[in-house]
């Protein structure tokens, strides 16, 4: 865990997970699933976010052949996100808090 200011120190191109490509941005494996799972993250590049997150915000970072990932702590905290699985260079990766 870093800094967004940080991990764009460590990557020279980062893509940020911003949001959630289904409708209520949630999925539930189940009726009886106590964490939800976001599928198919939307994801922008560093750049295109600058304005809604900030350098100082804390971000999980992972990269894999080059190419880099940051997932927003705020997005894995709260009542409705707490996993996000996600595919990088052909490797299925889970964020998790």
């Amino acid at each position: 865990m870093c800094t967004l200011s940080f991990w764009k120190l460590l990557a020279l191109f980062v893509v940020l997970i911003t949001g959630c490509g289904d409708s209520d941005g949630v999925n539930w494996p189940d009726e009886n699933s106590l964490y939800p799972v976001i599928e198919n993250p939307i994801t922008k590049e560093v750049v295109d976010v600058s304005n809604s997150i900030f350098d100082d915000e804390l971000v999980l970072g992972v990269v894999i052949d080059g190419k880099a990932r940051a997932y927003p702590i705020n997005m894995l905290t709260g009542p409705t996100r707490e996993i996000i699985n996600d595919e990088l260079s052909d490797v299925a990766i889970a964020a998790t808090w």
